[in-house]
């Protein structure tokens, strides 16, 4: 029986089917020539001799592959422009980062579809994770110069720490419990794994940003107006919860029901999240450049637990024991996050027939080459499908990254 390649690719997809890990690049950007006339600013101190083609080598989840942006717009193609300019000299960059990956672990089968042997990055997938994508790329060792990572949300769990009450209730705790677990050592392998491999090359471990703040509105498109109204509304769910809490005492119902959560603490879990994995790459970064840092606790259920505290020491100059850097300068600021007027995020969408509101770069042709072949009669598999770049890094959110790469680019690449 003959099988069309996208009726394979939705089997692969949806079954989980059980293939050899396969590490493909997701996209390959560039040469990128840079400007005549541009003086050179930068040199890479590592390489013997910095001269031809410099290659950057991208690791990573959905923030790395730029969900829902053009390629001209993602920041890794931001970051290989101002490169070229400022080092005189031509870029490639190689992407093997896509949606969905986790930072390690996976479900044995749950890899990115293949269409003509290309991966889909665009459709949520947890494997190749990022630490296998940073041990099965098949880049030589001596040719990459620059290496951008991330990774551990997905691990995390983004809408758990994105959604409001009442359609999550993970805890505080919970969140800090699981970045703890899942976003310590595992980051420090990525590192470690990224200096053996790439002796020339500076790493840039890049930070997640606030998705909710205290300037957030929930739903994400309103009218001034509908602000009272919604107040109103969340206060009576809190007023449920409440109550919930205080019946459910005797089953055994954990305490942290009780305290309401108003449209004001919305972010609490954002702000955790982002606080505490600050916390970890900073340990997980001092560690990989050479520096003594205390080791990490045993995890002991019940128990708040962070990663060891650092004393943050100023970057330089790029070393070979010393060339790990946490992107610095990204704005943290309220009105950035999801649910504001003038959000750094790619918003939840809308359509209806013909109508589309609030739509990313990517979400015309997303729908059209990848959600509805691939979902052609589940219609929710097809909208998540099409949803799937919310509360990512719009276009203002890449420029955000490309700044805060570039500055510690500066500092470790300065003549």
């Amino acid at each position: 029986m003959r099988v069309s390649p996208w009726a394979a690719v939705a089997l692969c997809l949806l079954a989980c089917c059980s293939i050899r890990a396969q590490v493909l690049q997701t996209r390959i950007l560039g040469p990128f020539p840079p400007s005549s006339g541009t003086p050179v600013s930068l040199v890479n101190p590592l390489a013997p001799a910095p001269a031809g083609t410099l290659k950057i080598i991208a690791f990573g989840d959905s923030v790395v592959w730029g969900n829902g942006d053009r390629n001209e717009h993602k920041f890794v193609s931001l970051v290989a422009h101002r490169l070229a300019d400022a080092t005189g000299r031509a870029v490639e960059l190689t992407t093997y980062a896509h949606s969905g990956a986790l930072l390690s672990g996976g479900c044995g089968g749950c890899f990115y579809p293949l269409l003509n042997n290309v991966p889909v990055a665009d459709v949520n997938a947890g494997r190749p994770n990022v630490l296998e994508q940073s041990t099965g790329a098949g880049m030589g060792s001596q040719d990459v110069e620059l290496v951008l990572v991330d990774g551990c949300i997905n691990d995390v769990n983004g809408e758990q720490v994105a959604l409001p009450f009442p359609l999550n209730w993970t805890s505080r705790e919970e969140i800090e419990r699981r970045v703890y677990t899942l976003c310590s050592g595992p980051v420090a392998q990525l590192l470690a794994n990224a200096k053996a491999r790439y002796p020339y090359a500076t790493v840039v471990l890049l930070p997640y940003f606030r998705i909710i703040s205290t300037a957030s509105h929930f739903p994400a498109v309103m009218d001034p107006g509908q602000v009272l109204t919604e107040q109103k509304a969340i206060d009576a769910l809190n007023r449920e919860r409440a109550k919930f809490a205080e019946d459910g005492k005797a089953d055994g119902v954990s305490p942290l029901l009780a305290q309401p959560k108003s449209l004001g603490d919305w972010g609490e879990l954002s702000d955790v999240f982002l606080r505490q994995t600050n916390r970890c790459f900073e340990w997980a970064a001092a560690g990989a450049n050479g520096r003594l840092v205390p080791p990490l606790d045993p995890v002991a259920p019940g128990v708040e637990q962070s990663c060891p505290e650092v004393t943050p020491v100023p970057a330089g100059r790029a070393t070979a024991t010393s060339r790990v850097y946490l992107a610095a300068g990204i704005p943290d600021l309220p009105q950035n996050a999801y649910g504001t007027r003038g959000t750094h995020l790619w918003k939840l969408p809308t359509s209806f027939l013909w109508f589309h509101r609030n739509e990313d770069e990517m979400y015309m042709e997303r729908d059209r080459l990848y959600c509805k072949p691939l979902w052609p009669k589940d219609w929710k598999g097809r909208e998540m499908c099409r949803i799937d770049a919310t509360a990512h890094p719009n276009v203002k959110g890449e420029a955000d990254y490309a700044d805060g790469i570039l500055a510690q680019m500066k500092v470790a690449w300065s003549r």
